[in-house]
């Protein structure tokens, strides 16, 4: 496409000329323009057109036929010259000599000219764009730069002179000409324009801007703060403002300023509470100040004298409250309450003399309860109340040491009376031979004394000696000579008899033999006559060892008494018990046959 004031070419898609600025289509076609001042002649649109090589829009389609005919060219030999006649080729040579030097030097002086004319339509264009910017015709500047210059080469000129149109921006800002929002409605321009040769100078200059906007903020910000009392929030944007920003010498002032209010409000406030003797919350107050003000010497200087007057009120309270318990009589509390002062405040002389005081009484009170629970024999309930004192005293209080050794001897002397007691209740059954109630007794003191070796012993002893029941052993042989196991017998006075070791000696006569192997020194046990034996009908029972005939009990009948027997079978390897009767109706009852052990 050419453009139709100047002729020059016009890339696709641009609006405007790049050479003389001319509208694109402003022309119309094949209506004579003028030449810029200078041309030497007056083109049409069309023959442009046609001289570049290309063929006008209006002249390229002709109706189909309306074309001129062809006409056969006919070669016409130039006339000769007359005879007599000069040549005159000679001067034909001469004129088209001139005429080329002519051609020439219109074609030099047209090729001058159109530099010159393009030279001055681009800088027609880059003041334009530069003078839009100025204006604030911003849409209008993107505008006139993407038609020319999107897709050609960006001028030097344009980009010497919108580098310098970035520092005039920077000046106005800085020097509170114009505001943030206009200058960033050019910033907006540049960045849509964007100039390669620019994108360093622009971004650099966007971080400068909002830098400066960010610290003008905190000013005003912190201006409104002040106003509405609140100091450290404005101490904070104060903080916030830049060297570059002409606000800061003031920003440092009104810091200050705003620091000391703070400062003094802080003291106001923790001397209020200390005005109560509320020294934690002036405190609380004063470390508040040092977390927004730290190192601040004021401050620094008042936590110390509160601090100390803190201390002596903690000191004092804790005196206080002793001298309450010891009152009460609670020595314990009172002791308690001075050992944890003491942690606090070590050395203290009046909370050591107050300790050591409760800490007597508090013995000799602790003394006097254990002597009432010792006499009562109440052993483990004294031992409790000395050993709650050493806890709370510490184990270096030699009076509690001492009862304490006193407690445990008492306590040893009856468990050691209470063991000698079971003991001889044990022996007692012993003697009669009663192993199995011996046993209990000694079972019963386990459970009691449990530690107690000597009991122990006993156990294992009566264990040990315990006679061996006659049905525990293996009888060998036997007849007639029954065990009476889960039957009641009764016997002719009326006693009843049961268990594991009720023999029952029915009909005319019977035996049992058995092993013992010479490990037994007695055997015991008791015989009556059963119920159902007949009236005149009796016998005799008779244990022999090695077949020597060591007893024969008396007769047994129903008007005979139930008989105990104790026989020495020392040695003895096979024992036999016979009875024999003078009916077959007779029936009698072996009961608690023991053998007792070597």
């Amino acid at each position: 496409m050419f453009c139709l004031k100047c002729g020059s070419v016009v890339e696709d898609g641009m609006k405007f000329c790049s050479k003389c600025g001319t509208k694109v289509g402003s022309v119309s076609d094949g209506e004579p323009v003028k030449r810029e001042p200078g041309t030497t002649q007056q083109i049409t649109a069309a023959s442009k057109i046609e001289r570049q090589g290309e063929v006008h829009p209006k002249l390229s389609k002709i109706p189909e036929g309306k074309k001129a005919k062809k006409k056969t060219m006919v070669k016409k030999e130039p006339p000769a010259a007359p005879k007599g006649e000069k040549s005159i080729l000679p001067r034909l040579a001469v004129g088209a000599g001139i005429l080329a030097a002519l051609a020439l030097c219109i074609f030099i002086g047209g090729h001058f000219l159109t530099k010159a004319m393009e030279a001055s339509s681009q800088a027609k264009t880059v003041n334009q764009i530069v003078t839009d910017l100025a204006e604030g015709d911003y849409e209008a500047a993107v505008e006139l730069y993407e038609d020319n210059y999107k897709y050609n080469e960006t001028p030097e000129e344009l980009i010497t002179q919108l580098r310098e149109r970035l520092s005039t921006l920077w000046t106005t800002f800085s020097e509170g000409s114009v505001s943030y929002t206009q200058v960033m409605k050019e910033m907006d321009a540049f960045q849509k324009m964007d100039v390669s040769d620019l994108d360093t100078d622009v971004e650099e200059l966007l971080g400068n801007i909002e830098s400066l906007n960010a610290s003008r903020t905190a000013y005003s910000t912190a201006d409104a703060l002040v106003a509405e009392g609140d100091y450290v929030g404005a101490i904070q944007q104060y903080d916030l403002v830049i060297e570059s920003d002409s606000n800061y010498s003031a920003a440092l002032t009104k810091r200050e300023e705003a620091v000391n209010a703070y400062r003094q409000s802080v003291l106001e406030e923790a001397e209020e509470y200390a005005a109560g003797e509320d020294y934690t919350a002036a405190l609380a107050a004063l470390n508040s100040g040092l977390e927004n003000l730290p190192n601040d010497t004021a401050l620094t200087e008042q936590m110390t004298v509160y601090t100390g007057k803190q201390e002596e009120q903690n000191k004092q309270s804790y005196i206080t409250r002793a001298k309450q318990y010891g009152d009460d009589e609670d020595f314990l509390k009172a002791v308690q309450t001075l050992q944890q002062a003491l942690e606090e405040y070590p050395g203290n002389a009046e909370m050591t003399s107050l300790l050591s005081d409760y800490q007597d009484r508090y013995v000799e009170n602790t003394l006097e309860f254990a002597r009432i629970q010792l006499s009562e024999g109440s052993f483990s309930a004294a031992r409790s109340t000395i050993n709650t004192a050493l806890d709370a005293l510490g184990s270096d209080v030699k009076e509690l040491e001492e009862y304490l050794e006193i407690i445990n001897a008492e306590e040893q002397n009856f468990i050691d009376a209470e063991i000698e007691s079971y003991i001889a209740s044990a022996e007692t059954f012993v003697q009669e031979k009663d192993y199995d109630s011996a046993i209990s007794v000694i079972q019963e003191a386990l459970q009691v004394y449990g530690d107690s070796e000597k009991l122990q012993e006993k156990l294992a002893e009566l264990e040990e000696k315990k006679p061996v029941m006659l049905s525990e052993l293996t009888i060998a042989e036997s007849s007639d000579f029954f065990l009476a196991t889960g039957e009641l017998l009764q016997d002719t006075v009326g006693n009843y008899y049961s268990g594991t070791s009720t023999y029952e000696l029915s009909y005319r006569s019977g035996y049992a033999t058995i092993y013992i192997g010479g490990d037994y020194k007695t055997i015991s046990g008791l015989l009556a006559c059963l119920n159902n034996t007949d009236s005149g009908v009796e016998g005799v029972v008779s244990i022999y060892g090695d077949d020597k005939l060591l007893y024969t009990s008396s007769a047994i009948s129903r008007i005979s008494l139930p008989q105990e027997f104790e026989v020495n079978i020392s040695g003895v390897e096979w024992l036999t018990i016979r009875f024999s009767s003078n009916d077959y109706d007779f029936c009698a009852v072996l009961f608690n046959c023991a053998l007792e052990k070597n």
